[in-house]
């Protein structure tokens, strides 16, 4: 049962992060999202603003002078969501 869980954990990973790299931040509420996103207390939503974060840094390049809130603790920082940039 345990294999399954992080199986089922790992997939959901997968289609969060998918989403969020592929529709999510394209949309013009990314940013706010992504702060609003990464302080909830829900697993893959934390992740979700993480991980819109990420694609924003990377691909929004007009943007690039513009910053996000700070982050102030390691598990905000998304290290227990173990992602993969």
């Amino acid at each position: 049962m345990l294999d399954l869980d992080k199986k089922v954990a790992r997939h959901l990973a997968n289609v969060c992060d998918g989403v969020c790299a592929n529709l999510f931040d394209r949309t013009k509420f990314a940013y706010r999202k992504a702060v609003e996103w990464s302080k909830r207390r829900e697993e893959f939503v934390k992740r979700a603003g993480f991980v819109l974060m990420v694609e924003l840094a990377v691909h929004d390049k007009p943007a690039a002078n513009l910053t996000l809130e700070p982050i102030s603790s390691s598990d905000e920082l998304g290290m227990r969501f173990n992602l993969r940039f």
